[in-house]
């Protein structure tokens, strides 16, 4: 065992339990495709049908999703 952790400590991993691999020498594309920016509104009160950051499961009695409404906001005590 001894030898073995010897061995694999020279290794690029930082841990005998980590796996690591070798990242593949890849040239980026001649042509990148940029995306179009999202569409900005104009004044206040917009709503992101679709929430931001990520989805919930089970929303089928028309529960709003995180940050579809980004004016509402919660005072607790």
């Amino acid at each position: 065992f001894l030898l073995y952790y010897d061995r694999v400590q020279a290794d690029v991993c930082s841990s005998y339990l980590d796996v690591c691999c070798n990242v593949p020498d890849v040239r980026p594309p001649d042509n990148p495709i940029t995306p179009k920016p999202p569409k900005f509104r104009e004044g206040c009160g917009w709503r992101n049908p679709d929430g931001i950051g990520f989805k919930t499961i089970g929303d089928n009695d028309g529960e709003s999703k995180f940050g579809e409404f980004p004016w509402m906001v919660a005072i607790l005590k």
